[in-house]
């Protein structure tokens, strides 16, 4: 607890595989595997903003 070894995470985590015997999101089945596929970059891409939403 005093000196715990280093991290060594897997990053970033994938995401698991489609399978439907499983409870998943309320999407078609097709539309659940586009999004699941879908990389993490364009997620973080799309909530990041470079400039403030009104100009100074």
């Amino acid at each position: 607890m005093l000196n715990p070894p280093p991290c060594t995470v897997q990053s970033p985590v994938s995401q698991p595989a489609f399978n439907p015997s499983v409870p998943n999101l309320a999407y078609p089945p097709e539309a659940l595997k586009h999004i699941l596929a879908t990389p993490d970059e364009a997620i973080t891409k799309q909530g990041s903003y470079d400039e403030p939403p009104v100009p100074a």
